[in-house]
C-alpha cells in the first residue's frame, strides 16, 4: 500500500534478473473484504515466491516470521518502525558521508507517528549518534521506548527547537504530517497550527555540506504539504529523490 515501497523492492528484483507477483495494495483483495486473514494469504503467496516483501499498517511480521517457508523482507509492518526505510536512510548517509560515526541528525515533526524516523533513530544508534529532535509538540516526541533503546546503544537525543541545533547538523529530516491512527486529534490540530511549512529561507542556517529530506507523502491533516516543493526540490542538500533510486541497492 505504498507508491515507493512496492515500486522499489519490484525493481530491485527486476535488476537482480528475477520477477515478481503478489499483491500490491490490500484494496479488492480477500484480506480487503473481511474474508482471509494476512496470513492465510501469505502462506499462499509464499509458494509461488522465493522471498517476499511485505508491508501492512498493523500486521506483525516478526510473529509470521517462524511460520513463513520463505525469508522475508519488513517494507513496513505494524506501527513500530519502516526497517527498509531505516537501511535506507543509513545507506545514503553513509554513502556521502563516508561513515556514521558520530553524526549530528535534527528530526523535525512528529517523531511519535514517523515509522521510518524511530527505524532510523534505532538504527543510527548503534553509531554514536547525536540526534537533535523538534517534535512541534511536545506529546509527538519520540516514543519512551526507542529513546531508551538509542541511549542503550550508547547515542543521545535532545529535545530543542529547530532553530537552536540547524547549523549544528549534518542530516536533518523533516518528517511527514500524517499521524497514526489513535492519536490526540487535539494534539494533531495544535501540530498543524504550530508547524513551519518549510523553504528555503527555513534552511538558510543549514550548513552547506549538510544533507535534508522530507517525509513522502508530504501532506499534512489539514491538506497543506510539509514543505515548499517548489523551493526545496531545487537545493542541492536535498537526496530525497536520489535516496529512493538507492533503496533499490538497499533492497
Amino acid at each position: 500500500e505504498s507508491t515507493r515501497t512496492v515500486a522499489s523492492f519490484q525493481s530491485a528484483m527486476l535488476r537482480l534478473g528475477g520477477g515478481w507477483l503478489g499483491i500490491t495494495s490490500p484494496a479488492g483483495s480477500y484480506v480487503a473484504a473481511g474474508e482471509e486473514s494476512v496470513e492465510d494469504t501469505l502462506l499462499s503467496l509464499a509458494e509461488y515466491a522465493d522471498i517476499m516483501a511485505v508491508r501492512h499498517k498493523n500486521f506483525d511480521l516478526s510473529a509470521f516470521a517462524p511460520r513463513s517457508p520463505v525469508p522475508l523482507m519488513n517494507g513496513m509492518c505494524g506501527g513500530d518502525e519502516h526497517t527498509q526505510g531505516a537501511l535506507a536512510f543509513a545507506y545514503g548517509l553513509w554513502r556521502r558521508r563516508g561513515s556514521l560515526k558520530g553524526a549530528k541528525v535534527g528530526i523535525y515533526g512528529m517523531t511519535k507517528s514517523s515509522r521510518p524516523a524511530n527505524g532510523f533513530m534505532k538504527a543510527m544508534s548503534r553509531y554514536g549518534v547525536t540526534f537533535y529532535e523538534d517534535p512541534v509538540v511536545d506529546t509527538l516526541q519520540t516514543p519512551p521506548e526507542i529513546k531508551k533503546l538509542v541511549e542503550d546503544n550508547g547515542s543521545k537525543i535532545i529535545k530543542a527547537k529547530l532553530d537552536s541545533f540547524i547549523d549544528k547538523i549534518d542530516f536533518l529530516f523533516i518528517v511527514e504530517g500524517l499521524p497514526q491512527a489513535g492519536e490526540d486529534p487535539k494534539a494533531i490540530e495544535l501540530y498543524n497550527s504550530q508547524f513551519n511549512i518549510m523553504g528555503t529561507q527555513d534552511l538558510k542556517k543549514l550548513r552547506s555540506d549538510a544533507l535534508f529530506m522530507y517525509g513522502m507523502p508530504s501532506v499534512m491533516t489539514d491538506g497543506r504539504l510539509i514543505v515548499k516543493k517548489e523551493e526545496l526540490d531545487q537545493d542541492k542538500r536535498m537526496f530525497g529523490y536520489a535516496l529512493l533510486r538507492e533503496i533499490v541497492y538497499v533492497n
